[in-house]
């Protein structure tokens, strides 16, 4: 469902996505700076939009998840915030603004919540995850500029399992690296050591979006591959 364009059910450059319990799909439009909702026949249903930095209004929105209330959450990237907003689109709170302290963002690009409520972001420009409560407050953070283990170049999906552990796509990087739930490094996938190998161009593509199955594949998609792939 979709087709390029700014009505409502068209979309410009999709760029997240999230299903609440009731099976709604939730499509952060990025092109379109808006979320758009959608039943699971793809049927358009409610859009929350408006450019702009005011409350509720977004710029450029990456990511998008689904909490255990059945509240969506926003990556408003160009804003340099998190919002939130009920499933009907009424919105409720933000936080984070432009800054590279411990809470701030710069260009935060995708989000997720873990079984814990915790929400993960992956703070793109500070090279870093961010961990907050169900409220958006500061819990911790891991992650650093380079190319080393456990540090990022442009950190992009993010995702956790029931257990804890938690998956980061490196858009620039071309790996994917697996944390326990503290922010320990466990382990990069990746085909060669080399962090400017052209094995792991040719292979990864730039890994954006990430997801962990039920049976713990991790499911990667390819941006520049244009593939997914599972591990």
């Amino acid at each position: 469902f979709g087709a390029r364009g700014t009505g409502d059910g068209e979309i410009w450059y999709p760029a997240g996505v999230a299903v609440d319990k009731s099976s709604n799909i939730f499509v952060a439009d990025h092109g379109n700076n808006r979320i758009q909702a959608f039943t699971q026949e793809g049927e358009f249903t409610r859009k929350f939009d408006g450019k702009g930095t005011g409350i509720g209004q977004m710029k450029g929105p990456c990511g998008a998840a689904v909490d255990g209330e059945n509240w969506v959450l926003v990556a408003d990237r160009d804003n340099h915030r998190i919002q939130v907003f009920d499933s009907e689109g009424n919105f409720l709170f933000t936080f984070g603004s432009y800054g590279d302290s411990q809470g701030k963002f710069n260009c935060p690009r995708h989000i997720s919540v873990s079984m814990k409520g915790e929400i993960l972001v992956s703070d793109a420009g500070n090279f870093r995850v961010q961990v907050f409560d169900g409220a958006g407050n500061f819990l911790s953070k891991f992650g650093e500029k380079g190319s080393n283990n456990g540090q990022f170049s442009c950190p992009a999906g993010v995702a956790t399992d029931a257990e804890g552990h938690i998956v980061v796509a490196d858009l620039k990087n071309l790996n994917v690296q697996v944390f326990n739930s503290d922010g320990e490094l466990i382990k990069r996938i990746r085909i060669s050591q080399d962090p400017v190998s052209v094995r792991n161009a040719s292979y990864f593509g730039k890994p954006k979006g990430v997801a962990i199955s039920d049976n713990v594949s991790v499911v990667v998609a390819s941006r520049g591959l244009h593939k997914v792939m599972l591990f």
